[in-house]
């Protein structure tokens, strides 16, 4: 069978001109070859028909589409049928209608309102004309229909083939705010439970476009069952598939055939063959008057699994909602968080894999890839987000028509079958509507969950006889464990023998990209219009995130990286932007402290005795302390200043998780939770009069190229603005390369624009934001994985020295955003000189070292040139080697800039950092303005950049740094289209046109709802 689809979108007819008018014949002649080699054809409008939904803008696209309709049928035997949906610009939105959008405010409020008839019936007011249009074009008689959706049946040479025609404009705006649509997609579900041999989807605005919860059930209904999903109204022609066990859904949105302004007009062919399972796009554009072919015609594979997967089986309400339990009581400022709003998968390292390589791979596609046979266990650290995945799991195997049940370890009392069959059916009972259903499913599609089998009572003897009895009633397997559990299983024979065939793997902790992932989730749960607020919020939450957990300094696991979401939220609510970070790992140890029962009004006492243990292990520089020695300490506090029972203090701390146990020795349970207690005694003893801890700030300020020495002078300014301390840091970072000035960016570069002519126009793909952070964070996680290591400071090497000098200016940049407010302005302005001047003079080191002979550096990069085929004479190698030669230090200076304006680009510093640049105005520091703007999301000062723009052309070496900033923003964050137009001009950027259709798509889109 093979079906034909002329995709049709955004036509915007209007009342006035429509150019598109006199291109419906040609466009039905390219549509022959195709209608004659098919078994059934459609002409498919995916919105947006109308430019403002009147009655005569209809009567034109009734016109046209009928004409084409005709064409094709005349040649062609086989049935040509017409199918529409409505788009936002289908609605009649003018003049205002303040009771529908009084409605619409409430159903945003309240989704549950889509569900009410009547109010549904008020805001599809403004489609009648639409209405009448659809009953007019429509020839097809639906199987169901009402104003929300219409379900079109048909039969291909025997083949049930289903249109879901989805009304996804009926509460449409002017402007239209993505993330707002709501839909009641669960009422329809029923619709998507019959059976069909190909499902096609049709809607207007793609899912990114829908709120978070309505998006996350049209993809649960969607799974299993669509195999086709074409949408419009986004102007981009793209081809993109949501991969599912139960087989492919692929989506094509279709490009606009009459778009605004100048852009280029589109359609496109879709071709379906069932036998071969693929599907072809054939993409048309209409350039000068002409119907062109671009591109070569795209092929997809697609699968028909879908026709057979059809969930019999229904979860209870009561379990649904543990599932869909992120772990903890987690309130956005706007909505209650479920597992499915922030769920990340986590990444795994492969146990097994043979040899010193370490497989490393996204949970997602291991659970992807369950059907029978499958053996997992996954183990993994307290707190690594076990059960969540095991409850996705679950959700996600259900939705493919399998029976999952979740089974914890710890809740089987007894070992004999009876006992076993009992647990079992008591977990069925309890996650199934239906015992029965589960009961009387086949083992092909059973899979057991098991969480913690570790806590198996009775121990590793009876997992043997646990496995050996399921192995009996299920046919794949997914267990998860402690960290630990692998050793102990090799203890009992048995176990081990069972668990051999299991493919093991180990939870890793959040790196930066999932962590981004996490922190785009959290925030599209925010009340967020547009991608450029959007990506500031993303990239606001992301800096508080990762320099709260640093290096490992808090564990990077999904449970401690939504609380400190949670706290980042209500921080910012409380408007406490002076308490520095210390607010943060103060609520992660008060939280943890309440958890157990510890009321606030202890808590005094408490931090007052951690912080003098800290110290205790800092200055003996101990890692554990034994209970006789913790015996010494307690004794000491207690004489000094409240007596403390040393066991139930112990007990305290250690269910806390603020110390941990091994065998009798204490520990500190995480970084974070040492090093603020150190820094908090530090801060509460510098002004003592014996002057020992002074002495020891002062030996760890010298030192600050020791990782533990930065750590504890970080957490330390987090308690305390003491100028003492501060004065320290900044004479490190004043003695950072002494014996260079700071680079100016002025008559100093000289050298640098003698290796090129003039200042050159740079051409750069369209970039794919999204895509570009993904990359970007994944090439930083492999830069954190070689990390420097520590060094006398005696013994710096110049890696080490610049290793010491981004430290030391890291820590003076967070003295400045912690204390913007109770700093005083001259302060400020000689902390942000030395700031910014060190890797100025840094920047001048590099560069007088390379070109001390610029002749010779040349040289020795022309004999780097590879040139097998000699298509280089020796002048154009030599004007290639120049070239690179500037380049490359135009990418280290440009670096260095970058680096030393994150660590101040923060609103609350504008005021400060604008003078201190206005009192010297240097091009260096010019620069350096316009990257704290430039390296983070937000409104671009366009008339700043202009001006310097201009300034900076004369100086080829600076402007190109400054071309490399504008790159940098253009890749890492949208911006709108005025932006971005003036940035490429005023910057000589142009992009690559041929790139862009597909690259756009992802670029305007604030999905990622699929796992951003």
């Amino acid at each position: 069978m093979q079906i034909s689809i002329l995709h049709l979108s955004d036509i915007h007819f209007s009342d006035e001109e429509n150019f598109i008018i006199g291109f419906n014949d040609e466009i039905a002649r390219i549509c022959y070859q195709s209608a004659r080699e098919c078994d059934a054809f459609f002409i498919i409008v995916t919105g947006d028909i109308a430019y403002s939904g009147s009655h005569s803008q209809y009567l034109i696209a009734l016109e046209f589409l009928t004409r084409i309709k005709e064409l094709v049928s005349a040649e062609t035997e086989v049935p040509v049928n017409i199918l529409v949906v409505p788009g936002n610009h289908d609605c009649v939105l003018k003049p205002i209608d303040s009771v529908r959008e009084t409605i619409i405010g409430s159903i945003i409020a309240n989704p549950e309102l889509a569900k009410d008839s009547e109010i549904v019936a008020n805001c599809t007011k403004a489609q009648k004309n639409y209405f009448d249009f659809e009953s007019t074009i429509l020839e097809i008689v639906p199987i169901y229909s009402d104003q929300l959706w219409k379900e079109i049946e048909v039969e291909i040479t025997g083949q049930k083939i289903r249109f879901s025609l989805l009304n996804g404009a009926w509460m449409s705006q002017i402007p239209e705010e993505q993330g707002k649509l709501i839909y009641p997609v669960n009422d329809y579900e029923q619709l998507f439970e019959q059976p069909a041999d190909l499902r096609f989807v049709l809607l207007h605005q793609p899912f990114n476009w829908y709120e978070q919860n309505t998006y996350q059930n049209f993809r649960k209904c969607l799974q299993g069952k669509a195999h086709f999903v074409l949408s419009g109204h986004e102007h981009v022609t793209n081809i993109s598939v949501l991969d599912n066990d139960s087989g492919d859904t692929v989506y094509f949105e279709a490009g606009a055939l009459q778009p605004h302004g100048s852009a280029i007009p589109t359609f496109s062919i879709l071709d379906f063959k069932s036998a071969e399972q693929i599907v072809t796009e054939n993409k048309f554009e209409i350039i000068n008057g002409n119907i062109i072919q671009v591109d070569n015609p795209k092929i997809r594979e697609f699968t028909d699994d879908k026709k057979n997967i059809v969930v019999k089986s229904k979860v209870s309400k009561e379990f649904l909602a543990q599932v869909n339990d992120p772990g903890g009581n987690f309130s956005h400022l706007t909505q209650k968080i479920n597992l499915d709003d922030v769920f990340v998968y986590p990444d795994a390292r492969n146990r097994c894999h043979p040899g010193n390589t370490a497989v490393i791979t996204s949970t997602e596609k291991l659970i992807s890839k369950i059907d029978d046979g499958t053996k997992l266990l996954f183990i993994g650290e307290e707190k690594a987000g076990k059960t969540v995945l095991l409850y996705q799991m679950f959700k996600e195997c259900h939705l493919k028509g399998l029976f999952p049940l979740y089974l914890r370890a710890s809740s089987i009392n007894a070992f004999t079958d009876t006992d076993i069959l009992k647990a079992l059916r008591s977990c069925a009972a309890q996650q199934y509507v239906d015992v029965n259903c589960f009961e009387q499913s086949e083992k092909s599609k059973r899979v057991i969950l098991i969480d913690d089998l570790d806590r198996l009572k009775g121990g590793p003897k009876f997992v043997a006889k646990l496995l050996q009895y399921l192995e009996k009633h299920f046919s794949a397997f997914v267990i998860t464990a402690d960290i630990g559990f692998e050793v102990t299983e090799l203890l009992t024979p048995d176990a081990a023998e069972i668990l051999k065939p299991y493919d093991t793997y180990e939870l890793l902790r959040f790196n930066l990209r999932l962590r981004l992932q996490l922190v785009r989730k959290w925030c599209k749960c925010s009340d967020i219009s547009n991608l450029q607020d959007y990506d500031k919020k993303v990239h606001q939450v992301e800096s508080i995130l990762n320099t709260v957990v640093g290096k490992n300094l808090v564990p990077s696991q999904p449970i401690y990286l939504l609380i400190l979401l949670l706290s980042a939220d209500q921080h910012q609510q409380s408007e406490l932007q002076n308490s520095s970070f210390a607010y943060y790992y103060q609520y992660l140890i008060t939280k943890s402290l309440k958890d157990v029962g510890l009321k606030p009004d202890k808590f005094n006492e408490l931090f007052n005795y951690l912080a003098n243990l800290a110290w205790l292990y800092s200055t003996t520089e101990i890692h554990q302390a034994s209970l006789s020695e913790l015996n010494e300490f307690n004794r000491i506090f207690s004489d000094k200043y409240i007596t403390v029972q040393l066991k139930e203090r112990l007990d305290l701390l250690t269910a806390a998780k603020i110390l941990t146990r091994q065998d009798d020795y204490y520990s500190f349970t995480y970084p974070y939770i040492y090093y603020y207690f150190v820094g908090m005694y530090a801060a509460e003893h510098l002004s003592h009069p014996d002057n020992k801890v002074k002495q020891i700030v002062g030996d760890w300020c010298s030192n600050l190229n020791r990782r533990a020495n930065a750590h504890s002078v970080l957490f330390l300014t987090h308690h305390s603005n003491d100028t003492w301390v501060i004065d320290q840091v900044a004479n490190v970072l004043k003695n950072c390369f002494p014996e260079y000035k700071a680079m100016e960016f002025n008559g100093d570069t000289d050298v640098l624009n003698s290796l090129i002519d003039s200042v050159t126009g740079i051409l750069i793909e369209a970039p794919n934001v999204h895509l570009n952070q993904m990359q970007l964070r994944e090439m930083q996680d492999t830069n954190e994985q070689h990390d420097y290591e520590d060094s006398d400071t005696n013994d710096l090497k110049f890696i080490g020295k610049i290793n010491l000098m981004l430290r030391t200016a890291e820590i003076l940049g967070q003295i400045l955003k912690n204390y913007y407010g109770s700093l005083e302005k001259t302060v400020k302005s000689d902390l942000l000189h030395q700031v910014v001047s060190g890797p100025l003079r840094l920047i001048r080191g590099i560069i007088e070292i390379m070109t001390e002979d610029p002749e010779a550096l040349v040289k020795s990069i022309e004999g780097l040139i590879d040139d097998p085929e000699e298509k280089l004479d020796a002048a154009r190698k030599k004007e290639a080697a120049r070239k690179f030669a500037f380049r490359l230090l135009g990418l280290v200076s440009t670096n260095f800039i970058i680096k030393s304006a994150q660590n101040i680009n923060t609103e609350s510093l504008e005021e400060d950092l604008d003078a201190y640049v206005k009192k010297d105005p240097t091009n260096a520091k010019k620069l350096l303005y316009a990257a704290t703007k430039l390296t983070q999301a937000g409104k671009i000062p366009m008339d700043t950049i202009r001006k310097l723009s201009e300034d900076l052309q004369p100086n080829a070496f600076a402007f190109t740094i400054l071309q490399s900033l504008g790159v940098f923003h253009l890749y890492l964050f949208h911006t709108s289209f005025e932006e971005k137009q003036n940035l490429c001009k005023y910057l000589k950027i142009s992009m690559d046109s041929s790139l862009s259709i597909d690259l756009l798509h992802s670029k305007t889109k604030m999905i990622g709802k699929q796992n951003t």
